[in-house]
């Protein structure tokens, strides 16, 4: 990209910023809007490009952030908002810059290592104060009250006002513009700055405090809590609400310390207010909603759709994740909550034993030998420090329990978390393992047995909290599982699943699989012939890159890309950006979620219906009833065919069909080449792709630029 392209791109994405948006086009919309005030607009302008200039010149960390451009952008405004613009002001506004992209590189890092925080608008804030303070330009408030549209109901004409007033253009036509630039990049974010408004009015009419920087501090919070940095939901509401509630209160102690100065409130009761909700809830030992998400912060729908898309997987944050701790296919025997000793503190356990044909031994099971299960390995779970074990415990006999030594000869695991893993009723001098071993996933710990108490052989599993025996057990699952519940024929593939009583599980990893088709190194690059619908032809090229956060993404020759991650169980695709890629999504929804086992299995998914094929008017409808929020309800089988491949199959449906028609996806995977062909059928159109090459990419194998995205730059 040519520096102009860059300098215009980092620039809009720095004046979308301010909104917590992230489109150009929005910051084209936010940059034209402070042009209402010529003066103080052009101010903004020679700020912002200070600040894309300086950090480069000074080699600073993440250079081409728009959050320099961002805070440089707002000092520039205020500054002229409040001073009158003046040729005079060029070269405070200059040094302005220069503190404003010092404090922006200082606090960035600062708050991130204190606390995973996001900076904010703070390095504005401290540097036009002062800026302000060293050239007596304290002005008064009125500014951010002028301007009126008479023909505009009284709450809707203080709302655009509220949002000009964020870049000190206080006048419900620039305010306007604004919040079509906004509703272009998120309907959400719009929906929260409508309700930050009036709940900031709300609680401003509560508490009897009064004053103009109510309103635009409330709506900066309400974007901030609502969806950018919580995962929408009732709970993120609460958190609006008391964020509001801090905001008109710091608001009026702001005006109140700041009086004798002559300095404005600005930003800062928005930074507080909203700094200090997200350091609390830092602090919840919970693990239910709201769900922070500091570390990778989007646009409100993208928080949704990720949040959606992980508990279709079954992705549970309030529990441990472990791996099958056996070989082979085995039967839960008692689950969480189980009838015998599964209870109370107890309650969150799992007991394995292997059955065939619903006996889990043969003969008359008189003898220990006679059990499947008994002296089968038993694998480690997860990594972690053998803490404590145990190994010269006997065996009972069939039908007899040592009520003793409850848990019998074990292995007690610590996670790098604090918590630990136990796995008890070993088998009695098997034990492989000593504490202080460290130990990685799959690992060989012992043999399974039937110590302790335990009336015939089987695996006991659950982590706890505490290293003594018997303490207090936390939730877990198990990650990469192919299951069948007691009521299914056939098993399918889960991510994480906590199975219950009867249930037959294995792992997803075991047998080489599509380990080999799914592994995609940085230049890889498929090349397809594609026809569409009504014939039309073509070549198509998937190249995999990385980015310089080690993030691998598939990006196509028509600029549309996704995030993907590959474990030793599934190749998974999430975060889908770019322009619309008929044909790039369509692999996306017939391969995005691909299980790496070597079985015919099915499993289910929820991809986002934004990509799934449509016509225009479809869209249109979808996105005013905000029905594309909404996931596809996704069915995937395979099967191998008589030549060696295998044959994917997905049934894909919207919740709402008269949205966005059925579709229909088909994809044949060679063991080592990968996917060879696709076909899908979307309503009444047809698509079909076939693998003509697979190659490097020419050009030395590098890192290539990350996407820039204006909120991502926050943390």
């Amino acid at each position: 990209m040519d520096p102009l392209r860059t300098f215009a791109r980092t620039l809009l994405k720095g004046y979308a910023a301010i909104f917590f948006a992230e489109s150009p086009l929005t910051g084209a919309l936010v940059l034209a809007a402070t042009f209402w005030r010529p003066g103080v607009g052009a101010s903004g302008l020679v700020a912002a490009t200070f600040g894309w200039l300086i950090p480069s010149w000074m080699d600073l960390p993440w250079a081409k952030s728009p959050l320099y451009v961002c805070n440089a952008a707002l000092g520039g405004l205020f500054l002229a908002g409040f001073a009158g613009p003046s040729w005079r002001l060029l070269p405070p506004l200059l040094l302005g810059v220069l503190l404003v992209v010092a404090l922006t590189a200082i606090l960035m890092n600062l708050l991130w290592r204190l606390d995973h925080l996001p900076v904010l608008s703070l390095p504005f804030i401290l540097g036009t104060w002062a800026l302000m303070s060293a050239v007596r330009a304290g002005g008064s408030e009125e500014p951010l009250l002028a301007g009126t549209m008479g023909a505009l109901p009284m709450a809707a004409q203080g709302f655009l006002k509220a949002l000009g007033s964020v870049v000190c253009t206080p006048h419900p036509l620039p305010g306007l513009l604004i919040l079509v630039g906004v509703l272009a990049n998120s309907r959400l974010l719009a929906l929260f700055a409508m309700a930050g408004f009036l709940g900031g009015a709300a609680a401003d009419g509560l508490l009897g405090t009064a004053s103009p920087w109510t309103a635009f501090n409330s709506i900066l919070v309400a974007l901030a809590l609502g969806g950018v940095f919580l995962v929408p939901s009732g709970g993120s509401l609460l958190v609006v609400a008391c964020g509001l509630g801090w905001a008109v209160l710091a608001t009026a102690l702001g005006g109140l310390l700041l009086a004798a100065s002559g300095l404005p409130v600005l930003a800062m009761p928005f930074v507080v207010a909203t700094l200090l909700m997200l350091a609390a809830l830092r602090r919840r030992v919970s693990m239910r909603p709201p769900h922070l998400v500091l570390d990778s912060p989007a646009l409100p729908e993208a928080n949704l759709e990720r949040a959606r898309l992980a508990r279709a997987r079954g992705v549970d944050p309030g529990s441990v994740s472990l791996s099958v701790p056996f070989f082979g296919e085995w039967q839960v025997y008692q689950g969480f909550d189980g009838a015998h000793t599964h209870r109370e503190a107890w309650r969150f356990a799992m007991d394995f034993f292997i059955q065939e044909g619903r006996r889990s031994h043969s003969g008359e099971g008189r003898d220990l030998q006679d059990y499947h299960c008994f002296g089968l390995p038993v694998r480690a779970p997860a990594g972690g420090t053998v803490a404590a074990c145990q190994d010269g415990l006997p065996d009972n006999p069939p039908g007899h329990v040592d009520a003793t030594h409850n848990w019998g000869n074990h292995v007690l695991l610590q996670l790098p978390s604090g918590l630990f893993v136990l796995l008890a009723h070993l088998r009695q001098g098997s034990l492989k393992v000593a504490v202080g071993d460290h130990v990685a996933a799959g690992d060989p710990l012992a043999a399974c047995g039937s110590s302790g108490r335990s009336p015939q052989p089987h695996l006991h599993l659950h982590v706890q909290t505490e290293a003594r025996l018997g303490s207090r057990t936390f939730p877990f699952h198990l990650a990469g599982v192919v299951g069948r519940a007691p009521d299914q024929q056939e098993s399918e593939f889960s991510l994480f699943l906590r199975p219950g009583e009867g249930w037959s599980i294995r792992a997803g990893s075991d047998g080489p699989g599509l380990s080999r088709a799914f592994l995609l190194p940085a230049q890889r690059v498929f090349t397809y012939r594609v026809q569409g619908p009504g014939g039309g032809q073509g070549l198509r090229r998937l190249q995999v890159e990385q980015d310089l956060a080690g993030t691998f993404l598939l990006r196509s020759d028509h600029g549309a890309h996704a995030s993907f991650e590959r474990t030793d169980t599934v190749f998974g695709c999430y975060d889908r950006r770019g322009p619309r890629d008929d044909f790039f999504d369509l692999w996306l929804l017939a391969l995005g979620f691909t299980p790496l086992a070597p079985l015919e299995v099915g499993w289910r998914d929820a991809p986002p219906s934004r990509i799934l094929p449509a016509p225009g008017w479809r869209r249109a409808g979808a996105s005013l009833f905000l029905a594309d929020l909404l996931g596809l309800r996704s069915r995937y089988r395979r099967r191998r065919t008589p030549q060696g491949l295998l044959r994917q199959t997905g049934l894909h449906l919207h919740p709402l069909p008269q949205f966005f028609p059925r579709a229909v996806t088909e994809a044949r995977i060679h063991p080592d080449q990968g996917p060879i062909s696709l076909k899908a059928r979307v309503g009444g159109q047809r698509w079909s792709a076939t693998l003509i090459s697979l190659s490097m990419a020419e050009g030395t194998p590098g890192l290539v630029n990350a996407p820039s995205s204006a909120i991502h730059a926050t943390s």
